[in-house]
C-alpha cells in the first residue's frame, strides 16, 4: 500500500519573521483593499454630487423655460384679445358708418326731400321771385332819413275809411 505524500515531520520551530511578514501583507492587503474601497466611495459620492447639481441645473432651466414660455403665451392671449375688440369694434363702425351712409343718401333724396316740403305745405319759389343784391356796393345811404311819427290819433283815423264826396 502506498502512503500518501506526506510532509515529512520535523522538529523545528516555525520561523517568526515570516509570520510577521505575512501578517505584515495581510495587514497591508486589507489597508489597500479599504483605501480602494473609500476612493470607490468619494469617487462615487462625487459623480452623485455632480449628477444631482446636473439634475437641479436641468430642472431649474426648465422651470426658467416654462416660465418665458407662459409669459409669452400670455402676451400671445393678451394681443389676440386685443385684435378681437378691434375686430369688434370695426364691425361696429362699419355698421354705424352703413346706417349714416344711408340716411345721408335718405337726406339728399330730391324726391324725399320735396314729400316732406309737400307734407310741410311750404310754398315753392320760382326764379322770379328772387331778389338779387350785389354786396359789393354800398345799398346803404350815408344820410339818416327821419320819418315823422304820427300821433295815436292819427293812426287811428288813418284805419277808419272815410269817403267824402267832393
Amino acid at each position: 500500500m502506498a502512503l500518501p505524500e506526506r510532509v515529512p515531520y520535523i522538529h523545528a520551530v516555525p520561523n517568526p519573521s515570516v509570520e510577521r511578514e505575512q501578517k505584515r501583507r495581510e495587514v497591508e492587503e486589507k489597508r489597500k483593499l479599504q483605501r480602494s474601497r473609500e476612493q470607490y466611495q468619494k469617487k462615487t459620492a462625487v459623480q452623485n454630487n455632480a449628477m444631482k447639481k446636473s439634475v437641479g441645473r436641468s430642472i431649474f432651466f426648465m422651470a426658467v423655460l416654462l416660465a418665458f414660455v407662459l409669459f409669452r403665451s400670455s402676451m400671445v392671449y393678451d394681443l389676440q384679445n386685443q385684435y378681437v375688440g378691434m375686430q369688434n369694434q370695426i364691425r361696429e363702425t362699419e355698421k354705424l358708418n352703413e346706417d349714416l351712409r344711408s340716411k345721408i343718401i335718405k337726406a339728399s333724396s330730391i324726391k324725399e326731400i320735396a314729400e316732406k316740403s309737400k307734407e310741410m305745405e311750404l310754398q315753392t319759389v320760382n326764379r322770379e321771385d328772387y331778389i338779387e343784391v350785389d354786396l359789393s356796393v354800398n345799398h346803404f345811404s350815408d344820410g339818416v332819413t327821419v320819418t315823422e311819427e304820427k300821433s295815436l290819433s292819427e293812426q287811428i283815423l288813418s284805419l277808419i275809411p272815410f269817403e267824402f264826396a267832393h
